[in-house]
């Protein structure tokens, strides 16, 4: 059976069974002429005028009127949607050579759902009507050969078919077309290009281009930089409700950043701007209600913000929750969930969250909320930068059997000139015990004589011995002291790795 006739008999099928139901009460006169159909779209009658469409497509069925037809079958505003009966009036306006049904009938065949989705046939729709000067089926045509859905992925096709739609006017089309000059996709890169593209998008009201005309505008990158006209299309961008935008400005004027400070239009911009869940207003207002700066002091407001903005995974909102926790504002005090956001974030690399870690273990305030060995890393990183209670934390740690510990403290000791002798045996001692990153400090020590005279043979074997149990970095210094050794050597340091045994540490504490 042909495509044509396929879709002729499920035309006939639909109409036979009543399934194109008009959606208007019978009562309702159907439109007989196009300018009924008109009358009822000027007064917004959608249900009118889509019985008026199917009685002249079914009648009259000119390529114009089966297209009409199709999209008021695709608009919700006039009943049911119905998706497979537009496609088959859209396919027969195709044939009927009517071209913007082309670009129609493709976006239903891309879009899925009630018709099984044929980027193919779609491609094929659309490569028809754009070499027709179709400006929405070259600017999807370019969509597809970028993603490679339904043709080859070519970024030069996409680029030219942007560039076709964009000549035409398609604002899209232009925003695409300058990112696509901005990185040199498909062209050759072109800063020049690719800022009058983004102007002529951001012009023609495109608000992501004209947020990041804005941020071209004020950081001097892509532009010449003008931080007046930065603050304007920021404020075109945030009125034509782009998020981010809309937090910009509100900062802008919380600060008095580039604009008189105004707390009444910061409030106004950051809770439009929360209000869409964009994470930055949402810690800002956090900040503004946890601290009273500008209205009164409200804890449970914070808190709220600071969770909404932590569940967006804000790394910094999520320090501020476990410290409202930890502190009991905003909600019942509790150190247990404050630890383990505190522990998120800090995994994560927020400096606040680490500090207020190192701050609880060194005050005691973590026993049986985490282990001591959850805790070396920090507690050593904060030591070393000269964190005296961070030291003894450690030396407590060591003393009380936590391998790891012993290991960090020996490694801080050992560039400690009055206590590297001090350094050298807590690591030999985590390092005989079998301690892979000890074996591997103890290793460097004796390849470079830091804290411990010069020894091949030693360093070879300790650093071997630290590469057999996964030790990455080891096995790399290993292979570059072993170019420095003889055979008689690197023998000796090999045989002494076979023969090295753990020794158990006291009280049978894991190390």
């Amino acid at each position: 059976m042909t495509r044509s006739f396929a879709f002729a008999f499920a035309v006939f099928a639909l109409i036979s069974t009543g399934a194109l139901a008009q959606d208007a009460a019978d009562a309702t006169p159907v439109p007989t002429t196009m300018e009924e159909v008109e009358a009822a779209y000027r007064s917004q009658d959608f249900v009118t005028a889509r019985a008026g469409l199917r009685h002249l497509a079914e009648t009259e069925p000119a390529g114009n009127v089966m297209y009409r037809y199709a999209r008021i079958l695709l608009d919700p505003r006039a009943g049911p949607v119905d998706a497979p009966a537009a496609a088959i009036w859209l396919e027969r306006a195709v044939e009927a050579d009517y071209t913007p049904a082309n670009t129609l009938l493709a976006r239903v065949f891309l879009s899925g759902g009630d018709v099984e989705r044929d980027p193919e046939h779609a491609a094929q729709l659309l490569q028809d009507s754009a070499t027709r000067g179709d400006q929405e089926a070259q600017y999807y045509l370019a969509l597809l050969y970028e993603a490679g859905d339904g043709v080859a992925q070519s970024e030069r096709d996409a680029f030219v078919w942007y560039r076709a739609a964009a000549e035409q006017g398609h604002v899209e089309a232009a925003y695409s077309l300058s990112r696509a000059y901005s990185r040199g996709a498909g062209t050759e890169l072109d800063t020049d290009k690719a800022l009058h593209w983004l102007e002529r998008s951001a012009g023609d009201g495109h608000v992501d281009a004209q947020f990041f005309l804005a941020n071209a505008l004020e950081t001097g990158k892509g532009a010449r930089q003008n931080r007046n006209e930065a603050l304007n299309w920021y404020r075109r961008a945030a009125e034509g409700g782009h998020i981010l935008s809309m937090r910009i400005i509100g900062t802008k004027y919380l600060q008095g950043e580039g604009v008189y400070q105004d707390n009444d239009a910061a409030m106004t911009w950051l809770t439009k701007a929360a209000e869409g869940g964009e994470p930055g207003a949402l810690y800002n207002l956090g900040v503004i209600y946890g601290t009273g700066q500008i209205v009164e002091r409200d804890d449970a407001k914070a808190m709220s913000y600071f969770e909404s903005a932590a569940d967006t995974g804000l790394l910094r909102a999520i320090g501020m929750q476990a410290a409202f926790l930890e502190a009991g504002r905003g909600a019942e005090a509790d150190l247990s969930r404050a630890v383990g956001l505190y522990q998120t974030a800090a995994q994560e690399g927020h400096v606040p969250s680490q500090a207020a870690l190192v701050r609880l273990a060194v005050g005691g305030d973590l026993d049986g909320l985490t282990t001591p060995h959850d805790m070396v890393a920090l507690v050593a990183a904060a030591a070393t930068d000269g964190d005296e209670a961070a030291l003894k934390w450690l030396e407590r740690a060591s003393e009380a059997g936590v391998g790891p510990a012993t290991t960090a403290l020996g490694a801080l000791l050992l560039n400690d000139t009055a206590r590297a002798d001090e350094g050298v045996a807590l690591i030999t001692k985590a390092a005989r015990q079998g301690n892979a990153s000890a074996q591997f400090q103890l290793g460097e020590a004796f390849s470079t004589g830091v804290g411990v005279a010069q020894d091949y043979e030693a360093a070879h074997m300790w650093l071997n011995l630290s590469a057999a149990q996964g030790h990455r970095q080891a096995g790399q210094s290993r292979d570059v002291l072993t170019d420095l050794m003889t055979p008689e050597q690197i023998r000796a340091a090999q045989t002494a790795a076979r023969e090295f045994q753990p020794e158990t540490p006291a009280g049978g504490v894991d190390q």
